[in-house]
């Protein structure tokens, strides 16, 4: 007998609630520690009940360690995406008008790479590969349906040549055993 699907949605009965949150808070510390077991990993996992209790595990025995790499990487990130925040508003910050922005992009795409070739060069430049590819992969599966259509012709006359090996080696083999029958006949009569 299979499992049924649980629909998750806060359950109704206080018992079966409870005994829900006992067996998949065990189910969520096994796994924790499941982890942090096979990838080498700090896990922290802390869970408060209804009633107040505090349920934790951390692998490394030191929950406050951990909480505290948390902290420090949350407030690194915060200060990271401030920074990044700040100099992308400044840079568009000085358009007044869309056409002001448009005329910069336009300069942009009209100036020169590394290579000396504008942005528009670079498109025509990708377009024209992608045509010349797409011709190169019509003239390879022409050529492989001219090289199958050739193995066809081929098969077929080999097989009409066997056939008419086997309907010759038949003939053969019949004019064999008549020409023994002949000769046994012949030697029986003297």
């Amino acid at each position: 007998m299979g499992r049924r699907k649980v629909e998750i949605k806060r359950i109704q009965d206080k018992n079966c609630r409870q005994v829900a949150f006992c067996k998949r808070r065990k189910g969520l510390l096994k796994k924790a520690k499941e982890i942090s077991v096979l990838c080498d990993v700090d896990v922290a996992v802390v869970i408060i009940s209804n009633r107040g209790r505090l349920h934790e595990f951390s692998s490394n025995n030191s929950l406050t360690e951990i909480l505290q790499r948390y902290e420090s990487h949350v407030e690194a990130e915060k200060e990271n995406s401030a920074e990044i925040q700040v100099p992308e508003h400044s840079k568009y910050s000085g358009f007044t008008t869309m056409g002001e922005l448009l005329q910069t992009t336009e300069r942009q795409l009209e100036e020169t790479n590394d290579d000396g070739l504008a942005v528009t060069d670079l498109i025509h430049l990708e377009n024209e590969l992608q045509t010349a590819l797409i011709q190169v992969r019509s003239r390879k599966t022409h050529l492989l349906l001219e090289s199958a259509k050739g193995l066809h012709e081929k098969e077929k006359l080999l097989q009409e040549e066997k056939k008419h090996l086997e309907d010759n080696v038949n003939i053969t083999s019949q004019n064999l055993l008549f020409s023994c029958m002949i000769n046994s006949t012949f030697v029986m009569l003297f």
